[in-house]
């Protein structure tokens, strides 16, 4: 059965956008990564949906002030962030997880009286079911404010929106308002992979007249001792969310190759200097028979890539705004430190109508944009 466009779902629907292919490309993906120079394990796989659950588990720990301030922007600025978000719009989340500062956006859209359709996209099918849910009980006496949800990935509902998604919507002037949160636009391996999604989605959006735009939180600490607090890996909570990427590559591969006693966890400052990178490391020898003669062999000490969390300076954030075509039209700081330093922000993107743009600045560090 055909997807329907964005204007035809009905309200409390979700949706299945990803194309029907089985779990073996995953599986492809596991392998080849493993197999790499940089061995590494697909992010993906953290996401099933206990991944979902532990890591909400882990985000309220008291040291994860990711978290914690983004939050405190939503509460504090709610009704500056939503003027950004016109009455009428659709609003699409990407990977939108239990949806915390979602219900304060909701709330203070409903407040506004604005007619808004929220589409809620998430990889994890129970936690989509269940966020969504959620939301249309808190809303339930909202007559403005619509609820669905698109089953997929990133990388799925960027070809929905350039098919069958907007098509209805092409010759109308909707405006599309993108929320990207949780620090998420920082996790691929380099920003430019960042700023060619935005830029995808853009493009998408463009068969509409409506103005499109995204609301991303970005983490711009540049405070190291900060940031190490945060993402020891001595939490419980922090790794036992990480292992369990290995019990989903396990469950894909369909043979126990990942045995949780044979690795350690290491947090590692990125190579560029904007962020860490979290991997896994032998403990000893470790043999990954994959089956399909196909064995890879770490030392000691070797390891193998879990995840990046990107610390960007606002310079950078401005580069991947221009790149893909937007323009940063406002930002909300949350400053913390004995000086003050920003350590979060909200930013409003704007589509450009012509190529070019501007970095809101909010720090001033050196930028090294090598690939971590």
């Amino acid at each position: 059965m055909a997807i329907p466009a964005l204007s035809d779902i009905a309200p409390g629907s979700i949706h299945d956008i990803r194309p029907k292919v089985e779990s073996q490309d995953l599986r492809k993906h596991i392998v080849d990564s493993l197999s790499s120079e940089h061995p590494s394990l697909p992010s993906l796989l953290l996401w099933d949906d206990k991944g979902q659950h532990l890591f909400d588990q882990f985000c309220r720990s008291p040291t994860y002030y990711p978290f914690h301030n983004e939050l405190q922007v939503f509460r504090d600025k709610a009704e500056e962030i939503t003027a950004q978000i016109p009455s009428g719009s659709t609003l699409i989340e990407l990977g939108a997880g239990c949806a915390h500062k979602t219900a304060v956006i909701l709330s203070t859209l409903h407040r506004q009286q604005k007619t808004i359709h929220y589409f809620a996209v998430d990889v994890s099918e129970k936690q989509l079911a269940m966020t969504v849910d959620g939301l249309l009980i808190m809303m339930a006496g909202s007559e403005s404010i619509s609820i669905s949800g698109l089953h997929g990935t990133y990388e799925d509902l960027v070809p929905y929106l350039t098919g069958q998604g907007v098509q209805a919507d092409q010759l109308s002037r909707r405006p599309i308002t993108f929320l990207w949160m949780g620090n998420s636009i920082t996790n691929f391996d380099d920003p430019s992979e960042a700023a060619a999604l935005l830029a995808d989605i853009r493009m998408a959006c463009s068969q509409t007249l409506g103005e499109c735009k995204a609301i991303v939180s970005v983490d711009i600490c540049q405070d190291a001792n900060y940031v190490a607090d945060a993402y020891n890996v001595q939490i419980p909570s922090l790794s036992t969310f990480l292992n369990n990427s290995m019990a989903h590559a396990n469950r894909i591969l369909g043979v126990n190759v990942f045995q949780a006693n044979e690795w350690g966890l290491e947090m590692v400052p990125c190579v560029s200097g904007m962020g860490i990178d979290m991997f896994y490391v032998a403990r000893q020898g470790v043999c990954l028979d994959l089956s399909d003669n196909v064995v890879i062999r770490f030392r000691k000490g070797c390891r193998v890539h879990i995840i990046t969390s990107g610390k960007w300076p606002g310079s950078v954030l401005g580069h991947v705004a221009e790149r893909a075509g937007f323009r940063i039209e406002q930002g909300w700081m949350c400053k913390r430190g004995a000086y003050g330093q920003p350590y979060l922000g909200v930013f409003c993107f704007v589509a450009n109508s012509s190529k070019g743009g501007h970095a809101f600045l909010c720090a001033e560090a050196p930028v090294d944009r090598k690939k971590a």
